[in-house]
């Protein structure tokens, strides 16, 4: 019967594994590796042939079967699909590793500074860079403070970005491996973008002394205490608070505002804080101006010859002119000096000395209060020197600085033919020649 229906069926060939029910099967019996498969003519179930005299009726749906039969005809198909697409993506890859191995160009999806650089070479990329940065910024910064503006030269300083190392490692970016590290780095960089920033330098010592000197020329700056000598008075100065530049706070400013390329077209306020005047210290001020006389010396074989000078003192004592100091309601404070004259002056050794006189000269000058305070200054400090043979007179050295501080006042004074205020003026100098 089994076999006339294998003969009226189409058979089909698959392994199944079939054991005999009722009893232990013995080893390598009733196994069946290969064996007919037929259909049944409603296709509602299989029918297994283990033998020509045995069948074995196996529960499963035709057309479960059949689906089966359908994917196992279909792998071979999709298996093709894959491996082709698998060659494309290999032969894509290997193009672009060698395109990425001997490119001399920056890879795609690299920044420096915010400008795209993919695809340009060095050269170009520096350019572009240069290009931005000249666009972006100035040759100086402009800083402001109320009413009052200044400048500082980015030159000064030496403000600088490094283009070139930032260049450099874009250039690298994708060439720090192997090639097929370096052409998975460059594919990561297609999707993931970096943008480079230079390093910036600038000389911070030169800037803090850029913006220190900025200090004293604020319209509401800080008047530091003073003293200053006017006859036999010492008159000693209170002074005033006010703003002074935050010279940490402000270099930090400064850097961030040329790093990020935000000065141009702009001017930048002063970080200022307000600081109080130092306050006086007549002790130090005592040691400073005090001065014992100088006799004068003449030593004829070899000439030597050694000017006599005052010496100056307190005219009272230092506790007194401090509580004179502390308790003075004003700005200012007069403290009474004496001179103190040298035992052998000038004068007293002149003949000896100088036993011939060489020229005298005279002149005249306009009487202005001012002025004649200025020429009495000056004039004492010139009286009495003493030039040896090939010495060379310096009026600014003998004289020394003309400054309010040291007793000079604002008084009418010529230069270049005009009548100008100033200190000091220039009267004496061209005494001097004709002397």
């Amino acid at each position: 019967m089994g076999a006339a229906k294998t003969k009226q069926q189409k058979s089909q060939y698959v392994v199944v594994d079939v054991k005999s029910e009722g009893k232990q099967p013995k080893p390598d019996q009733d196994a069946i590796k290969t064996v007919a498969v037929t259909a049944s003519s409603d296709k509602k179930s299989l029918t297994v042939v283990k033998d020509e005299k045995t069948e074995i009726e196996v529960s499963k749906k035709f057309d479960d079967y059949e689906n089966e039969e359908v994917k196992k005809r279909t792998i071979p198909s999709a298996l093709l699909i894959t491996m082709f697409v698998l060659v494309l993506v290999l032969l894509s890859f290997s193009i672009f590793t060698i395109h990425n191995t001997t490119s001399n160009t920056i890879a795609n999806g690299i920044f420096i500074k915010g400008v795209d650089v993919s695809g340009l070479s060095k050269d170009s990329a520096k350019r572009s860079i240069e290009t931005f940065i000249s666009e972006h910024s100035s040759d100086e910064l402009v800083l402001k403070h109320g009413d009052y503006e200044t400048t500082i030269s980015l030159e000064q300083i030496s403000a600088n970005f490094d283009i070139d190392s930032a260049i450099d490692e874009a250039y690298n970016a994708s060439r720090q491996g192997n090639p097929i590290s370096n052409s998975i780095t460059a594919l990561r960089l297609l999707f993931s973008h970096i943008d480079i920033d230079p390093k910036f330098t600038c000389d911070e010592n030169q800037l803090a002394k850029s913006l220190e000197d900025i200090s004293p020329n604020l319209p509401d700056r800080v008047v530091e205490s003073s003293y200053y000598i006017e006859g036999n008075t010492l008159i000693a100065t209170k002074g005033k608070a006010g703003a002074v530049v935050n010279v940490d706070e402000m270099k930090n400013f400064v850097k961030n505002q040329i790093y990020n390329l935000n000065f141009r077209d702009k001017s930048l306020n002063i970080i200022t804080t307000q600081k109080n005047p130092e306050t006086l210290n007549l002790k130090a001020i005592y040691e400073e101006i005090h001065k014992e006389p100088k006799d004068a010396k003449f030593i004829p074989d070899p000439i030597s010859f050694t000017p006599s000078e005052d010496g100056i003192d307190f005219a009272i004592s230092l506790e007194e002119a401090q509580k004179m100091l502390d308790s003075s309601p004003g700005e200012e404070c007069e403290i009474p000096l004496k001179i103190l004259k040298p035992n052998v002056t000038n004068s007293m050794i002149g003949n000896e000395a100088f036993p011939n006189q060489l020229s005298t000269f005279s002149t005249r000058y306009s009487a202005n209060a001012n002025r004649t305070t200025n020429l009495a200054i000056a004039a004492g400090k010139i009286n009495g020197t003493v030039l040896m043979p090939g010495e060379t007179f310096s009026y600014n050295k003998v004289v020394g600085e003309r400054t309010i501080a040291a007793g000079y006042k604002d008084a009418a004074m010529y230069v270049d033919g005009q009548t100008v205020d100033g200190l000091a003026g220039r009267y004496l100098p061209s005494f001097n020649y004709f002397v």
